[in-house]
């Protein structure tokens, strides 16, 4: 996603990363599972 559709990501935690999209959507991506944090 991040090379071809403008995503990027921060890594907060080793396995852990937020992901933005360029339009606003942000998402939380852990071991556990993913996140959407984007404001409703």
């Amino acid at each position: 996603l991040k090379t071809h559709a403008g995503w990027t990501y921060q890594q907060l935690t080793p396995g852990t990363f937020l992901w933005h999209e360029p339009h606003g959507q942000t998402m939380l991506v852990t071991p556990t599972g993913t996140r959407d944090l984007t404001d409703p």
